[in-house]
């Protein structure tokens, strides 16, 4: 890792620390200097599309180019900008929304004679801006946004008025085994297969590379560049998700998000459904007296059903249910290993169960943490999140007759 980039990172990190969820957020505007107007966050060379065209913007210390220097800085919020312009004998109001490391987001307001009311036109207004792509970007993590194994069906309603939907039509965006990081997925994969009888549809892979992810009200977008595209309107793209219903996404035919306004709306909409991924057969049974139906007090407050050989674990996220399946490998006292397996469908991962024997209608348990190879070492109690505190979470049986 070059330390240009943990650089990067850092200054992106201090920007954005509790700022995910919008709590922390300070909304009161703060006064910046005007001889460097412009933090290391929003300085370089930058790329979007704007009424059809190319633009190019450069950003300094100082000034932006085709602007100048601002005659007004101010800092709204730790991830928003906002500056005031002399241009053309007018004055013009421009607000900066920092997505990502690689991403801006541009709201700019029209030219007017009074200095003091330029930003007044943007006050309260809430529709998409336009993106600024950095021109040397740095990939970014891929699973917040896009983590999974998925078959789709999509639509282009600019090409064709059916549905294609072919079985081998696949969005790959799983980690990397042996990685460094264990979750580092900086790229997806989009496989489309031409259907017959559907016009204009084709056979091709992309791949993408993450730019950023965001969330505006339910719409969770994020921003990719083509790794095999040079052409630049060609290159970079939107997605949305919806984050009630992440089953259906978006995606832009130009470098733009605002014209993204629901997954279902979009130019390019998928219809994903989770792939089957490998049968593990089980190694070894699990306590009679815990086959059934239980709630979990841990995070989530899961829904689990235990059978003689597999867990399965039911969260939900907005309006859809997430299914973890485990499968039970190799049993040493009360420590299971056990083969993890999400219903998105990537890689197994393998994890260690550790019960306690029931008593009632309780059983105390705790999961280590996730690893990626077979062995019975991911028991050691070291991986588990607690080491030897003994910290359990608890299964509350949902019978009492036994």
């Amino acid at each position: 890792m070059s330390r240009g980039w943990m650089h990067r990172a850092l200054v992106f990190a201090s920007v954005f620390a509790g700022v995910c969820d919008g709590s922390q957020q300070n909304t009161h505007a703060t006064s910046i200097t005007t001889a460097e107007p412009f933090p290391l966050l929003l300085r370089g060379d930058w790329f979007s599309w704007e009424e059809g065209r190319e633009v190019d913007t450069s950003i300094s210390e100082g000034w932006v180019e085709s602007l100048g220097q601002p005659v007004d800085a101010a800092q709204l919020r730790r991830d928003t900008f906002q500056y005031v312009f002399s241009h053309h004998q007018c004055f013009v109001c421009v607000r900066l929304l920092v997505r990502s490391w690689n991403i801006l987001e541009k709201l700019e307001g029209p030219c007017v004679s009074d200095a003091a009311a330029a930003c007044r036109w943007l006050e309260g207004r809430r529709q998409s801006g336009v993106m600024l792509f950095r021109s040397d970007p740095t990939p970014i993590n891929c699973r917040p946004a896009l983590h999974g194994l998925f078959h789709f069906a999509w639509k282009n309603k600019f090409s064709f008025t059916g549905e294609c939907n072919h079985p081998e039509a696949m969005v790959r965006s799983c980690q990397k085994p042996g990685s460094q990081f264990l979750i580092d997925s900086q790229t997806f994969t989009i496989n489309f297969k031409k259907c017959e009888g559907v016009g204009n549809s084709f056979d091709a892979l992309r791949e993408y590379t993450c730019l950023g992810d965001w969330k505006v009200g339910r719409n969770h977008y994020f921003a990719v560049a083509n790794t095999k595209e040079s052409r630049r309107e060609e290159r970079y793209r939107c997605f949305v998700r919806d984050r009630e219903d992440d089953l259906y996404m978006g995606l832009s035919i130009t470098p733009e998000c605002s014209v993204l306004k629901t997954p279902q709306s979009s130019p390019v909409k998928f219809r994903l459904s989770y792939a089957k991924h490998e049968i593990i057969p089980p190694g070894c049974y699990l306590p009679h007296n815990l086959t059934g139906k239980w709630e979990s007090s841990g995070i989530g407050e899961a829904q689990v059903v235990i059978n003689s050989t597999h867990i399965t674990e039911t969260m939900w996220r907005g309006y859809a249910a997430k299914t973890t399946t485990y499968t039970c490998l190799e049993q040493r006292g009360n420590r299971y290993l056990m083969a993890k397996q999400s219903i998105e469908g990537c890689q197994t991962e393998y994890v260690c169960w550790e019960m306690v024997p029931r008593h009632h209608n309780i059983v105390r348990y705790r999961v280590s943490w996730a690893l990626i190879y077979q062995d019975f070492q991911v028991c050691d109690y070291a991986n588990f999140r607690s080491g030897r505190e003994w910290k359990y979470d608890t299964l509350i049986g949902e019978f009492m007759d036994w």
